[in-house]
């Protein structure tokens, strides 16, 4: 019998960024009514190919170009009060400079770093394995 994982090849590694700065800049600019907490709700990776930057979650979602000033990454921070989410409470924007610049938790394989669960992060792996293999990534 075949497992999901199985059937998963990739020789990409993403690195998995630490966004607890950016989040800390977010906080301190204040306005808030109450204590809160933001978070990103997911994992988020960046892979340095030949043409660009990339991001991703750990849903395999991400904008499907690389950041470029044009076109910065638009990060989704949510309020948590209480546990709760909120939806999206900021929205800041982040520059391939920036992105370049993020420190690094730790580098993973991209089979790793995309759940696997269901057909629906199945497809959202390929399309992501395709789509930086096409870019050429950068070792």
């Amino acid at each position: 019998m075949r497992t999901l994982e199985s059937t998963r090849v990739s020789a990409i590694n993403v690195d998995v960024l630490d966004l607890n700065g950016v989040i800390d800049v977010v906080e301190g600019e204040g306005g808030w009514p109450e204590p809160f907490h933001l978070t990103t709700g997911w994992a988020w990776a960046r892979v340095k190919t030949e043409a660009g930057i990339y991001v991703l979650n750990t849903e395999g979602v991400g904008p499907a170009h690389p950041i470029i000033n044009e076109r910065p990454w638009v990060l989704a921070l949510y309020r948590y009060p209480q546990g709760i989410a909120y939806g999206v409470a900021r929205r800041p924007r982040l520059y391939p400079q920036e992105v370049s610049e993020l420190p690094v938790k730790e580098r993973v394989p991209l089979t790793q770093f995309i759940r696997k669960v269901g057909p629906t992060l199945e497809r959202n792996f390929q399309t992501w394995n395709d789509r930086l293999t096409t870019a050429g990534v950068a070792a």
